[in-house]
């Protein structure tokens, strides 16, 4: 099971160069801390204050001294003593930083990056590399980390590799950039992505992205593709990692259109969904037809009849193939079934033609 870190983004937009001390961000992240603080360097410094409960008020912050004992104590300096004292230890005041070399590295992984060195800590903008959707083609990626007081400039984004090429845009949040700069970067056509949303913390404890990459930068690896004269491999139909046919269900509601419901959402499609529409007139291809038949049989695919067994099984397979590359599942999605004497469709179907419209599907 993936565990998303929304805090954990949310602070890296709230605190001024991505630091503060550890009572402070184990308050921020809460149960995220654990995860999160692969991505907190110490740096050397310790903090003088911590916060007050809130509101706070006059002689906020609680000012952190120390006791002839040794012993430190975070004092509030109100006269009505407002804010009770708290005995906290070295490691509480210790000033946690977020660590962009480890971030940078860890995204790189995620996002399949080919990186580079990351330069400075202070950067708006920081460059994490590239992402190639072939030899020779590759996107910038770059991190957006203005915090709370500026926004990046177009000087930031360009210096980072953001140019005329189309790039990706990774941010903490939604809200990292404002309105303006998120619309002026889709309007250059580069990709902005928010880590919040895209990224969550994997079984086995890594940073991970939520969507199949090919999937998630499909925009950014269609124009590199387009520019070189190739073809998209990237399935139509998002389905999260691992998904198996049987989490996939194809409802039959028209002659042209079909309801497909996944593990995450329900979208209609039609024949162009699953790439089966003719270039030459627009019509739906053969494997469409056969994908009707299939679901008006309830999921079942015979051979009625010996002498036709090569064709129907060329029709089968090409099928399989659209199938397999929309949604991105390799298994066959309609194997043989010897007990059955049929090609067995794993995903759910139903028909939800009305009677008298269903005989047509049939007959063909």
């Amino acid at each position: 099971m993936m565990r998303s870190l929304p805090r954990f983004w949310t602070a890296l937009d709230e605190l001024p160069a991505a630091a503060t001390d550890a009572l402070d961000w184990r308050r921020r992240l809460g149960d995220e801390f654990e995860l999160a603080s692969r991505y907190l360097r110490r740096t050397g410094a310790v903090a003088d204050a911590i916060d007050c409960p809130s509101p706070g008020g006059d002689g906020c912050p609680r000012a952190v001294v120390k006791l002839p004992s040794g012993a430190l104590r975070a004092v509030c300096g109100s006269r009505s003593g407002r804010c009770d004292s708290v005995d906290v230890q070295r490691d509480d005041i210790a000033i946690l930083a977020l660590d962009r070399a480890i971030l940078a590295a860890d995204l790189a992984v995620a996002f399949s990056i080919t990186p580079i060195a990351v330069k400075g800590t202070s950067a708006r903008v920081l460059r994490l590399g590239g992402h190639a959707a072939a030899a020779g083609l590759a996107a910038p990626v770059v991190l957006a980390l203005p915090g709370p007081r500026d926004q990046p400039s177009e000087q930031d984004f360009r210096q980072s590799g953001v140019a005329l090429d189309r790039a990706v845009v990774l941010m903490p949040t939604a809200s990292t950039l404002s309105p303006t700069t998120v619309a002026r970067l889709a309007d250059q056509k580069h990709l902005v992505l928010s880590l919040s949303e895209t990224t969550a913390i994997n079984s086995t404890g890594n940073l991970a992205a939520v969507q199949p990459i090919d999937v998630l930068l499909r925009p950014i690896r269609d124009a590199l593709l387009d520019r070189a004269g190739l073809t998209s491999t990237a399935p139509s139909i998002l389905v999260p990692p691992g998904t198996e046919w049987a989490k996939i269900k194809l409802t039959l509601t028209a002659d042209a259109t079909l309801v497909c419901k996944t593990p995450t959402y329900s979208r209609q499609i039609d024949p162009s969904s699953l790439g089966m529409r003719s270039a030459k007139n627009n019509a739906p291809t053969n494997a469409w037809v056969l994908l009707m038949a299939l679901i008006s049989e309830e999921g079942l695919l015979k051979i009625a009849i010996p002498s036709q067994r090569g064709r129907v099984q060329k029709q089968k397979q090409t099928l399989a193939d659209r199938l397999q590359r929309a949604f991105g599942i390799a298994s066959d999605p309609m194997p043989w079934d010897d007990r059955q004497n049929a090609y067995v469709a794993q995903f759910i179907v139903e028909n939800e033609l009305p009677v008298t419209a269903r005989e047509p599907q049939r007959r063909r």
